[in-house]
């Protein structure tokens, strides 16, 4: 379901007390800020139970026809998570299983990375715009699909109950995965389809029992639902051919700076306004976060800066008063200020103990304001040396924040080609791609990375077995 309350949508006095106003250091004038946090503690199940009763008829059906297969002693492993993107970086993992049978909840490892009842992983997207370009969905392990839906709408911000895009695959023996909330039109497999691992079943997206974009990936075996992670509270062997363990430093996901009263918008998970750029004189400048594990009692500071790095204004460490942690979090600032100096000015804003500096350009007008592409980009194939028949990624390396100058959102080409064929051609948001393995293994197997920003596409690097990082083509 992965619940997200909407905050930050005007000022909000229960997280931030203390609202000042009226002119301080350097002529800055603070004049409005909010925030909160983007989940809530909740119960229920993001699989509807009308949608529940389908797929356990579609699993029956499936089973009285071809039979159960070859039994194993356990779940196949998974050797990586099914989704575009790296985990812990542009995809955050919202919640996992409750393995607490009680109304309390408790994730494999005893801490809060998941609610009452909930019986898969939500890893979710930073908002509706990367939803917008894409961020496949990929087949876990080879298997059959059992089950489909398609053509529900794809952008729920309330679990209402509304009927979701899924496929669920059967693999050997009694083991299944599901795979839910994917975007209208995007499902591109049948029931009967044999599929292989690291094959795209679908798009990343909001339908169904959702409340904003995410993949909820279920796994079943002899017909339980199974936490493939283990640890303290879930004990036994991992599912995982390596298990990637919880991210609780405070860490940010997104950033980004505009001229936008970002009191007018809806806030996420919808997308919000991007600019990077201003014309000189007395502006507002706005910014938003989406940051996560922030501890209790945290502190902030913001300070701006003119291009020669002399100090405009500085907050001072203050106190965000927030007598519990955030999971997720996501947090505004519009202060006004004499953007007296053509030039990159920086905002440097310092909070939960992450420290980020996000710069913007100041122009003498409104004819000066250009398009700059986005940064420069490495990568690397995962494994890097992949064995006949495995799974192959392409894993970007970019900064989170500074991938784009006007902070647009980028976007990847990736382009995989064996033996000099293409094999794949897809452009998505998120920082991941895979190929299905082939006997053929590493026989002259690349990877091409592409790097847009919605207006300009500039080239990105090569990846190939054993690589260090990409390289310029």
């Amino acid at each position: 379901m992965n619940l997200i309350l909407k905050a930050g949508l005007g000022y909000n006095s229960r997280m931030f007390c203390g609202l000042v106003l009226g002119l301080v250091l350097g002529g800055a004038q603070l004049a409005a800020r909010g925030g909160g946090p983007l989940y809530g503690d909740q119960a229920g199940d993001c699989i509807t139970p009308a949608e529940r009763i389908r797929v356990q008829a579609d699993v029956a059906r499936y089973e009285n026809f071809a039979g159960r297969g070859r039994l194993t002693p356990a779940a196949e492993p998974y050797r990586f998570f099914p989704q575009g993107g790296n985990l812990w970086r542009d995809l955050f993992v919202n919640n996992f299983a409750d393995m607490d049978p009680t109304a309390a909840h408790k994730d494999w490892d005893c801490t809060n990375f998941t609610y009452n009842g909930h019986q898969g992983h939500d890893v979710d997207l930073r908002s509706f715009g990367e939803q917008s370009i894409g961020v496949p969905i990929f087949a876990a392990l080879d298997g059959v699909v059992v089950s489909r839906a398609d053509g529900n709408f794809d952008m729920n911000t309330a679990a209402t109950g509304q009927p979701a895009n899924y496929v669920v695959v059967r693999h050997t023996g009694t083991h299944y995965t599901y795979y839910w909330h994917m975007r209208n039109g995007s499902v591109a497999v049948q029931v009967g389809d044999v599929v292989r691992a690291g094959q795209q079943l679908g798009m990343t997206a909001s339908s169904g029992n959702s409340t904003g974009p995410h993949l909820h990936f279920e796994t079943w075996y002899e017909s339980q639902w199974v936490e493939p992670s283990a640890g303290a509270c879930n004990p036994g062997r991992s599912n995982w051919v390596s298990q990637t363990p919880i991210r609780r430093d405070a860490y940010l996901r997104d950033l980004n700076v505009t001229s936008a009263l970002l009191e007018n918008y809806q806030g996420l998970p919808y997308d919000m306004p991007r600019t990077g750029t201003f014309v000189a004189g007395v502006r507002g400048v706005s910014w938003w976060m989406n940051l996560h594990n922030v501890s209790a009692m945290a502190t902030w500071r913001v300070q701006f800066f003119r291009p020669n790095g002399t100090s405009v204004f500085d907050s001072g460490t203050q106190s965000l008063n927030n007598a519990g942690g955030y999971r997720w979090s996501w947090w505004w600032w519009r202060y006004n200020l004499n953007l007296d100096t053509v030039g990159t000015w920086k905002v440097r804003v310092t909070m939960g103990g992450v420290e980020t500096e996000a710069p913007f350009r100041v122009v003498a007008g409104e004819g000066d304001r250009t398009n700059l592409p986005p940064n420069p980009v490495s990568g690397f194939l995962d494994p890097p040396n992949p064995k006949p028949g495995e799974v192959v990624f392409c894993r970007v390396s970019t900064d989170l924040v500074l991938d784009d100058p006007d902070y647009d959102i980028v976007r990847y080409r990736y382009r995989w080609y064996r033996n000099g064929v293409l094999v794949r051609d897809v452009i998505t948001a998120g920082q991941a791609d895979a190929l299905p393995g082939t006997r053929l293994g590493t026989q002259n197997l690349q990877c091409r990375v592409d790097v847009g920003d919605g207006t300009t596409w500039v080239r990105g690097f090569v990846a190939t077995p054993s690589s260090r990082g990409g390289r310029d083509f």
